[in-house]
């Protein structure tokens, strides 16, 4: 790896990496002999020593997380807590949120279409289901705010102070659609001190990373803020053999700029805006290694892939969040976290992957999500300490889909596409949710203390859906470039599904847990809780045009009548932990 850094009094020194290339340049704004004679550090490694301060010399590491909604030493939080600091995501070179999961036991982050459609999973529970209204069994929050859809959920990772992984159902604290459990993305906040950092990496197949922070105080202890900058490129590491083109190539940028604001000691507020941008061309997909009756075309290496369609990608998001931190006095605080999401997300291409014109696909996407979230805490070091809160989630998504057989008479011997068709499904969701909870810590005497917690949750989702199908094989002459608007079809076009209407599911989830303190260093938990993920519709619409259309009346259109109703998920779990 090549890294070419500047670092205010710190230089920086290159990670080592299997990919890249081995050798670094690196240079500060203020030299001293002591840079000269020892490895400098790393910007990512400051950070983490600073929030992993050894306890003594030899001694471990304290390690702070916020898995309870308040920091605490994970060493005193009875749950399974996964806590991967800023170093460790530097040294590994942890690239998108997907990447994460890899450094965690029993997780799994699988990076579905790449960096599009992540799919978490926690203890072989996640979502397979790769529809773009599917919610996860595993919650994933970047700087306490919710992302619901998939297309928010495999952000690039850069300036950040801390990754925890929460296994089991967290759906007390941290609300619907954590019944596998919870991923929280923490970035590093502004400080009230000049720092900053850059630094490019170099490796195979082009690639090229760059990370730029500039954090700068506009007042001293009252405002501040923090610019975090991330932009990586690569070539494709695939072949399209039809048309001679790099396939597999990307381009991802993101951005993210922070204010804190601190009128009072006793009153704060964070604004975090932030944007990305992502264009790449599609993952490439290979036919199977021999003739089949579902795979007419034998495939070469997996560095080659045929397609007649250079598929593209593209996806562009853009956020803001309020997070304000109130403390009024006796031990308690408020907190209120606002926030905004928006994407809008496409992808088009070759649907047979072969050199032969079978089908093509299309997919544009829009959420936007809106959520409120109020919290007070009493201290946590009272006898009873709890914390109540009311939370609230709006979603509206947009999604247009359609997929294409073509041309007219196209060779399909054995007739493993079916009858040349154009199939077209669109549809509006609109998600509604609120939630109010509770938890409470009793410390019942001091070797003995008990937590538990309550969620109410009521959901409301509504879905205007219209699917149609042309009747006879269709062309693209004429509209190559626009084939999947229904009115640029050359064929006539009929509706297959219609559905206008809403459903609503109301929970209570729970939690529990007894605690025993075991000596002066240990604790013994039992954890007693469920969780619930919250119901959705069934948009996916499978198109046959023999059937479908000649019992279209009689069969009512049950596709769109069937939904997938809303899931809990309940564990027991004991540990024993060292405080």
């Amino acid at each position: 790896m090549a890294c070419l850094s500047w670092r205010n009094r710190l230089a920086c020194a290159a990670l080592p990496s299997l990919m890249l290339a081995s050798g670094a340049v690196a240079f500060a704004s203020t030299a001293s002999a002591e840079s000269t004679a020892k490895p400098p550090k790393t910007k990512a490694v400051v950070a983490a020593e600073k929030a992993h301060r050894p306890l003594a010399s030899g001694g471990l590491e304290t390690v702070m997380v916020t898995a309870n909604r308040r920091t605490q030493d994970i060493q005193k939080v009875a749950a399974t807590v996964t806590a991967i600091s800023a170093a460790t995501i530097a040294r590994q070179h942890m690239d998108s949120a997907a990447d994460i999961a890899a450094f965690a036991p029993n997780a799994l982050g699988y990076n579905f279409d790449g960096r599009l459609r992540p799919r978490y999973y926690i203890r072989g529970v996640g979502n397979g289901n790769v529809a773009n209204n599917a919610v996860g069994a595993v919650a994933i929050y970047a700087d306490d705010v919710y992302l619901n859809s998939l297309s928010f959920q495999g952000f690039p990772l850069f300036d950040q102070a801390q990754v925890a992984i929460l296994n089991g159902p967290q759906g007390t604290l941290w609300g619907k659609n954590a019944t596998a459990g919870a991923i929280q993305f923490t970035s590093k906040r502004p400080e009230f001190r000049k720092e900053g950092h850059a630094q490019v990496d170099f490796g195979d197949y082009g690639q090229k990373r760059g990370e730029l922070v500039i954090n700068t105080p506009i007042t001293a202890h009252t405002l501040t803020t923090r610019l975090s900058v991330r932009q990586e490129n690569s070539d494709g590491w695939a072949k399209n053999a039809y048309t001679n083109k790099d396939v597999g190539n990307f381009g991802d940028f993101a951005a993210r700029f922070q204010t804190l604001w601190r009128p009072s000691d006793k009153l704060e507020f964070l604004l975090n805006t932030h944007v990305r941008d992502m264009q790449s061309s599609n993952v490439p997909y290979y036919s199977a290694p021999a003739t089949s009756v579902n795979t007419p075309l034998q495939a070469g290496s997996r560095d080659w892939t045929n397609s007649n369609v250079n598929g593209r990608q593209a996806l562009v998001s853009e956020g803001v969040s309020l997070h304000t931190t109130w403390h009024p006095g006796h031990g308690l605080t408020f907190t209120s976290i606002t926030a905004f999401e928006n994407a809008q997300r496409r992808q088009s291409g070759d649907g047979d992957y072969t050199a032969l014109e079978y089908s093509r696909a299309y997919d544009k996407l829009h959420p936007t999500q809106v959520s409120q979230e109020f919290r007070l805490a009493s201290d946590q070091h009272q006898r009873i300490a709890w914390i109540a809160g009311a939370y609230y989630f709006h979603e509206n998504l947009d999604d247009h889909y359609a997929t294409v057989t073509l041309p007219p008479g196209a060779p399909t011997t054995p007739a493993i596409i079916g009858q040349p068709a154009f199939a077209s499904t669109q549809y509006s969701q609109t998600t509604d949710s609120f939630a109010v909870f509770g938890n409470t810590t009793i410390h019942v005497v001091p070797w003995f203390q008990i937590a538990g917690g309550v969620r109410w949750t009521h959901d409301h989702l509504h879905l205007d859906l219209d699917s149609v199908q042309g009747t006879a094989p269709v062309s693209f002459a004429g509209n190559a470039t626009n084939w999947w608007n229904a009115q640029n079809v050359l064929s006539s076009v009929v509706g297959i599904d219609s559905y206008h209407a809403g459903k609503s599911w109301s929970n209570v989830s729970f939690d529990v847990e007894p605690q025993f303190l075991v000596g002066k260093d240990q604790m013994l938990y039992v954890c007693i809780a469920d969780g619930y993920r919250s119901g959705l519709f069934n948009t996916q619409i499978t198109p046959n045009p023999v059937n479908r259309v000649a019992h279209r009346c009689k069969q009512h259109n049950p596709l769109t009548r069937k939904r997938f109703f809303p899931t809990k998920q309940g564990t027991r779990e004991a540990g024993l932990i060292s405080i």
